[in-house]
């Protein structure tokens, strides 16, 4: 699998096929490493901690297989929807910090992930900030706040949910 990837980046995509190629070699490389880990932790017997990532590998899966399928736009949608993450995760430092005794962030850095935040719902709309973290795929879905249920769905996968579902119980 990783040399199949290692084939891949040496060949990039052109064109269109670029924006989706580069995705998939990103969550490609995340499902290696993954891998690795399920396998260290098997090897050591941990084997509730290898389901735990293979939850993890499962996510990754059901997302790179609707990047392959949805194409360039899909995988634009989904880098950009990074600004939302980090505004998300953003905002739960600036509530928890205080208690941790970390350092408040500075005006700078507060402004500059509303903005990038700011620029991608004005780009998008307003349901690519949904709660439930998927709103890159909002527009592929006739649904404005897609679960990772309605991913598992679209990407035809659900009848795995019950295995997904048990790795989240030792």
């Amino acid at each position: 699998s990783r040399e199949t990837g290692e084939e891949l980046r040496n060949h990039p995509a052109q064109g269109e096929a670029q924006a989706t190629q580069a995705v998939l070699t990103l969550l490609h490389a995340r499902g290696c490493q993954l891998a690795a880990e399920i396998l260290t932790l098997l090897e050591n017997g941990f084997a509730d901690g290898a389901i735990g990532r293979w939850r993890t590998l499962y996510e990754v899966g059901v997302v790179a297989t609707l990047i392959a399928e949805w194409g360039p736009e899909a995988a634009r949608r989904y880098i950009d929807h990074e600004a939302v993450e980090t505004k998300v995760a953003f905002d739960e430092y600036v509530r928890c910090a205080p208690d941790l005794g970390e350092p408040p962030p500075s005006e700078a850095e507060r402004m500059a992930v509303n903005a990038n935040c700011d620029a991608m719902i004005a780009k998008y709309g307003k349901e690519f900030a949904n709660s439930k973290g998927n709103g890159w795929a909002s527009a592929f879905l006739a649904n404005k706040h897609p679960s990772f249920r309605d991913l598992e769905e679209a990407a035809q996968r659900s009848s795995l949910r019950m295995y997904y579902k048990v790795a989240s119980y030792n």
